[in-house]
């Protein structure tokens, strides 16, 4: 797994461990928590990516559909909203 530069990597193990008390670090474990979510979430795309099938996923979408009618609420709507 990839980690950002800005995280030391001692730091990705126990973010709470190294947040210090204070008026500036109050939520440092939460925002160290977020960023190594969205981290693990952007390395779990990537690797999703790498094995996809891409003719395979565009014929199934052009499939999607194709031979069920609309249903309700699938209309646009007649009148622009304000």
């Amino acid at each position: 797994m990839t980690y950002s530069r800005s995280m030391p990597d001692k730091k990705q193990d126990d973010p709470a461990k190294f947040a210090t008390p204070g008026p500036d670090t109050t939520h440092a474990p939460a925002a160290v928590a977020e960023k190594l979510s969205a981290l693990r979430t952007e390395d779990y795309f990537h690797r999703r990516a790498a094995r996809a099938n891409l003719p395979k996923a565009l014929r199934s979408l052009k499939r999607a559909g194709a031979d069920n009618p609309l249903m309700k609420g699938d209309e646009l709507p007649s009148k622009k909203r304000r």
